[in-house]
């Protein structure tokens, strides 16, 4: 499988639009998000919808969406950036102009709940960014707050993880494509869905109980979803919840029992919903290599 379309890197001046595909924001995050786009020569627009609120969400379906695609026809806007996640990508993200973003590709940023844009912009050939947002700032450490801007200007580097009891070791080569597994999860069957035959698959996810993990795994591999795969990398499993009656195994003893036998696996990348939460490249080529010195994972040319 052949790497996807990477948009243009971005050079000082170029602008970033900012975008609430999901949940509503606020002031102090559209401007956290402003001042870290300046301290590296960006210049963060502010979509004409952004600050909007509908209940839970960043305004409208079609508001929400109508950001995206201004930003699209926007000569000198290289990239769109959601502020932040929650929920409410799944409603506008067929009324964004995929086929527009084709002919102009810009870089998608974000994850969590932008996991729905991620696959769509997989779907339709396009490589995206995996990254913090600006609701991350005030906790983020340095090195992930660097790791985006290296990305944007077409240096992005692999990521490593120590050695684990659960790690699987092999190695091989395939395209990088995953995201929330909550929000995968509910993608299985839609056109947003990536196919992960040839894959190194990345999965985080938040809040949730250990049999949900294990239900979303085997839907998962049922569906036919995993056939094809070349290995399969885990990033944060934050604030996991039991039952009374345990389940017997954890977010990640579920993740690599439900890896095929035969792919390598490794857990302990720095991605996800914590401190760290390093950028990754979706759609690129990359090498999986996991042994007794732990695991990494290498952009290939």
């Amino acid at each position: 499988m052949d790497s996807l379309i990477h948009p243009p890197s971005l050079v000082a001046g170029d602008h970033i639009a900012l975008i609430s595909p999901s949940r509503y924001t606020d002031s102090t995050m559209i401007e956290q998000a402003k001042q870290w786009a300046e301290s590296h020569g960006f210049v963060g627009v502010e979509a004409g919808n952004l600050g909007e609120q509908s209940n839970q969400f960043g305004g409208s379906s079609s508001q929400r969406a109508a950001d995206v695609n201004t930003a699209i026809g926007q000569p000198l806007i290289k990239a769109i950036w959601a502020i932040r996640g929650g929920y409410g990508a799944v409603n506008m993200v067929d009324l964004v102009d995929w086929e527009a973003l084709k002919a102009s590709p810009k870089w998608l940023i974000g994850f969590s709940d932008f996991t729905h844009l991620i696959g769509k912009a997989h779907v339709n050939g396009l490589a995206a960014l995996h990254a913090w947002m600006p609701i991350q700032l005030p906790q983020l450490d340095t090195s992930s707050k660097n790791s985006l801007a290296l990305a944007l200007q077409g240096k992005a580097l692999g990521l490593c993880a120590k050695p684990h009891d659960l790690n699987r070791h092999g190695q091989s080569t395939g395209l990088l494509i995953g995201g929330n597994l909550s929000v995968l999860y509910s993608m299985i069957g839609s056109d947003s869905f990536p196919c992960l035959d040839g894959a190194i698959l990345f999965l985080e996810d938040l809040d949730e109980h250990f049999y949900h993990i294990d239900r979303m795994m085997w839907a998962l591999k049922r569906s036919g979803s995993f056939k094809g795969l070349q290995g399969m990398i885990a990033g944060d499993m934050t604030d996991m919840h039991d039952n009374d009656v345990p389940f017997g195994m954890n977010a990640l003893e579920i993740l690599a029992e439900h890896c095929p036998k035969s792919l390598p696996f490794a857990t302990g990348f720095p991605f996800g919903h914590e401190k760290r939460n390093e950028t990754l490249v979706t759609g690129s080529q990359v090498t999986l290599t996991v042994d007794s010195q732990g695991a990494a994972f290498t952009y290939l040319p």
